[in-house]
């Protein structure tokens, strides 16, 4: 038989006094005002790039003369040792995938104030390979996706792009190797579903931007496409 609800209110008070949640990147005890998951002090410290503002910006200029976007943009810095890393370490290896949504629900935010998000029709997220999914349980690009989506309201798409084979680290290797090692890990299926679509793909870090010009390589076989790119983070210095 289970508890009144005012008993249930009553014991989740106790819980929430003996057990109260802490920021996921400083450990310190969330205050009222904070969400869930990260204090306000250490989102409004996270480097942000606004990039999403303008166009020709420094991600966009990495693809110059290698892909045809319409548009890329990173939301912040991603600078070892800083905030973001450890917010990423959260939901890539802690298990923490409803930390991802929330960034991603941030960079939906900021796609919406920009008006970025008008530019697309569908969220790609990078994929995992399958014995990748099955170890970490989910894959956390498909979980920043689906917080872009709770704000924006673009569909999450995840039959049109697929990891075929297994990678090794990228690492330790310089871009050309990057390059050579991942060229034929991703493949485009299910194509005559999304002629003359718009299709964003969603991304954690970009490094190199090998795995983005593959990806997006992939998904130009795709009639009349449109592509575009962003990521949470960005190891672009300022």
């Amino acid at each position: 038989m289970s508890l009144p609800l005012i008993l249930q209110g009553i014991m989740a008070g106790f819980e929430h006094i003996a057990y109260p949640a802490r920021c996921q990147i400083c450990g310190y005890m969330l205050n009222e005002g904070d969400n869930e998951y990260v204090c306000s002090t250490c989102i409004s410290e996270l480097p942000r790039t606004g990039f999403e503002k303008y166009r020709g910006n420094a991600i966009e200029q990495k693809f110059w003369g290698k892909l045809k976007l319409q548009s890329a943009f990173s939301g912040f810095y991603f600078r070892q040792g800083e905030r973001l890393r450890k917010i990423i370490h959260s939901f890539k290896y802690l298990g923490r995938k409803d930390v991802a949504i929330y960034m991603g629900r941030i960079l939906g935010e900021m796609m919406q104030r920009s008006g970025f998000d008008n530019d697309y029709d569908y969220l790609i997220p990078v994929p995992l390979h399958p014995s990748k999914y099955r170890q970490r349980g989910y894959n956390q690009t498909t979980q920043l996706a689906l917080g872009i989506s709770d704000v924006t309201g673009l569909d999450v798409r995840e039959d049109v792009l697929f990891r075929v084979e297994k990678g090794i680290s990228q690492t330790k290797k310089h871009r050309e190797q990057r390059w050579l090692s991942i060229q034929t890990t991703y493949e485009c299926r299910n194509a005559e579903r999304y002629v003359g679509a718009r299709l964003l793909l969603v991304d954690d870090v970009l490094t190199t931007g090998s795995t983005i010009e593959v990806c997006c390589n992939a998904l130009s076989q795709i009639p009349e496409v449109a592509l575009g790119a962003v990521t949470l983070g960005t190891a672009e210095s300022r």
